[in-house]
């Protein structure tokens, strides 16, 4: 195994386990040349360790990153919004106070529409109950939480047991 070449984790770890093999097949005694390998990729693990962890705290820094170029570009589409619903109604107020309807320039052409029409709902309580609409949502879910509880007190709960959860890491 060259130090020089970068190794994987994976790789390491194979490695490893073959040693342990191998040890395990000789009653336990550990060869020179094996307790070398084995100290040659602890190091490579240390290394290796190091560099998972930045990569892990680069991307996690892209994510952060991410995010706050997604805020700093929906502020900008809102002000946009903003700005161009402001112009339009100063186009509106200026069409207004000349007294006109169409506006036309040498490409473009800007006309005022008549208004559509709206429903203003001014007293809610007098509308016949054949235009109301009624939506009830129910939503069931289950308390996991007591769940588990019950269950590691030693409660039989049909169609519930304890399993392992998926391991996650943890970097300090």
């Amino acid at each position: 195994m060259s130090e020089s070449k970068q190794v994987s984790l994976y790789n390491i770890t194979e490695e490893m386990q073959r040693i342990d093999a191998e040890i395990a097949l000789n009653n336990g005694e550990i060869s020179d040349n094996q307790n070398d390998l084995l100290e040659a990729l602890e190091s490579q693990l240390t290394l290796k360790t190091d560099n998972v962890v930045q990569w892990v705290n680069s991307v996690q820094d892209k994510i952060i990153a991410c995010n706050a170029e997604l805020e700093r570009i929906t502020k900008i589409k809102k002000d946009l919004s903003n700005g161009l619903e402001k112009f339009n109604s100063y186009i509106i107020t200026c069409m207004d106070r000349m007294e006109t309807v169409k506006l036309e320039g040498d490409l473009r052409t800007i006309s005022l529409r008549k208004p559509s029409k709206k429903v203003e709902i001014f007293r809610e309580d007098d509308i016949p109950i054949e235009y109301i609409n009624t939506r009830t949502t129910t939503v069931t879910s289950i308390d996991k939480n007591v769940l588990k509880k019950k269950l590691k007190e030693g409660f039989n709960i049909p169609g519930a047991r304890l399993i392992d959860g998926t391991r996650s890491l943890t970097i300090k």
